[in-house]
């Protein structure tokens, strides 16, 4: 437990958040590549994952997300071709 008085508190509480996620692999098959990452988010029961034009969006509890977004962020960066990937993260106080 990090922090102090209101702080330690909010810690406390079940945190919920949105990801947005932007996946930019600089390859001509770019697209399956996205494809795959999103279906690989998609088997996770502990979040909400929906599409937008330009992003993803993933919806859960903070250590659920995290804790998916370590393991498949890795992956999508472990292949063979040079790529970007870009996070915004927003709390749902």
């Amino acid at each position: 437990m990090v922090g102090f008085g209101e702080q330690t508190l909010y810690l406390q509480k079940i945190m919920q958040i949105i990801v947005e996620i932007s996946l930019y692999p600089f390859t001509q098959d770019y697209d399956a590549q996205i494809l795959d990452f999103i279906q690989k988010l998609r088997v996770y029961k502990d979040i909400d994952v929906s599409l937008g034009e330009t992003a993803t969006l993933i919806r859960g509890e903070y250590n659920a997300v995290f804790a998916i977004l370590t393991h498949e962020c890795k992956v999508a960066l472990s292949g063979p071709a040079r790529t970007a990937l870009v996070l915004k993260i927003l709390n749902t106080v």
